[in-house]
This record gives C-alpha cells, structure tokens and sequence, in this order.
C-alpha cells in the first residue's frame, strides 16, 4: 500500500475583492511569493452579474506545481504535485508561509476582509487488491445489495469546535471497478475539504489565526488519512 497526496487547495473568502489595477495587483503577488508564478498570468474581462466563483485572475508556474485564482469572493491558492518528480510530504514546506502573506497582502494594500478559510486535500491510495471491493468490505454493511458497481462514492460530514472554530469536516472516499482499464481499479481516492462554517465570521487578516486554522486542518487531515488507511 502506498499513501500519495495529490494536491492542496488553501480558500479564503471575502464578502467582496475589488480590484482596479489588475497588472500591478498580479506583478505585486508575484513578488511577495518568491516569484513562483512565472507562468501564464490571466486577467479575465467579466460582466459585472457574472458568478461570483468564477475567477477574475489567474496566475500559474511553468512547472505546473503553483497556480493562484482569484474571484469576486475567493483567493485559492492550490500546489499540485507532480508524480514521479517529489517526494510528496504534507504539509508542504512554505506553502502555507506563502497563503499568509497573500492574506496580509490582500487586507493591508487592498481592503480586502476574510471571514472565512478552508482547505482541500486530495490523495490517493494504491492498493494490491480491488479499491471497489474493499470500500464494500469495509464500509457497507452486508444486507445492502450492490451488484458490481462500476463505481463506489462514500461521503459524510462531521461538523465539530476546534480552537474557537466552527468547522465542517467533509470526508469523501472514493473507488472505481472498470472493466475496460482494471489498472485502475486498485486504488482508493480521499478528498477531505475542511472549511470554518458559512455562518460564523472570522478575522483571517489576522496571521496568529490563519495559522492555527492551517494547524488544525493538517493535523484533522493527517489524523483522518491515518485512521482510514492503518488496516488496509
């Protein structure tokens, strides 16, 4: 068995991001996080009732590792791994020191308020044996019928207070049983998204409280990694 993370997608979201000098906003970005985004730089026309997550900005690496979106409501800010080309640790050293100062950028030089974060893992895990077939060994019971599924998707919520946060935990466990490519099917896939809840706001200008967010958000995700993995 092997344990792989895929990707990490760090959220801050805001009522609203006004940003007039688009170019100067993307050069400044650039700056301030070591020059990674030395990719495509996009800066998208959109009408004003456009939806709101659709992104306005778009800043990328040529290696593909780094890309940055942002929206009339939303900073994400997301690190792909590349496989075969690192060794994929998590967390990612100085990727969450590169969120912060993002955070501090947008709140000191453009007003910009977060009340709300979230983070997105995705990993997955390969197997020796059938990925389908362990998710029903598992994790149904035995008097639910399911025939051959040609694809498994578990998913639950745990909505919890760590740390003062109100936080929702989403776990989203996932399988498939393809006949045509059975390469495939020894693996499992885990997407866990923990976000602070849409109903209670928060300061996250602040880096003491970023920090403790992405602390505890590591520490559910490896926590939660473990406890699903330890007895495949």
């Amino acid at each position: 068995m092997e344990v792989k993370i895929n990707k990490i997608q760090l959220f801050l979201y805001s009522p609203v991001i006004l940003i007039e000098n688009k170019a100067k906003t993307a050069t400044k970005i650039n700056e301030i996080s070591g020059e990674i985004f030395n990719g495509d730089i996009l800066m998208i026309p959109l009408p004003e009732d456009a939806p709101s997550e659709i992104p306005r900005m778009l800043l990328k690496s040529k290696d593909e590792h780094f890309n940055l979106q942002i929206s009339k409501d939303k900073v994400a800010f997301i690190y792909q791994y590349i496989s075969d080309k690192e060794e994929a640790i998590f967390p990612k050293k100085g990727l969450y020191e590169k969120f912060i100062k993002f955070a501090k950028y947008f709140n000191e030089h453009l007003n910009v308020q977060f009340r709300r974060s979230a983070m997105v893992t995705n990993w997955t895990v390969d197997l020796d044996k059938d990925g389908a077939g362990l998710l029903r060994e598992n994790y149904i019971k035995d008097n639910i019928k399911i025939n051959s599924p040609n694809r498994i998707e578990i998913r639950w919520l745990n909505k919890k207070k760590v740390k003062n946060f109100a936080m929702n935990r989403w776990v989203f466990i996932s399988a498939g049983n393809e006949v045509e490519h059975p390469e495939k099917n020894s693996s499992i896939s885990f997407r866990i998204d923990i976000n602070t809840d849409a109903n209670k706001k928060y300061d996250f200008s602040k880096e003491s409280l970023i920090n403790v967010f992405l602390e505890e958000c590591s520490n559910i995700t490896i926590e939660i990694i473990k406890n699903h993995t330890e007895e495949i």
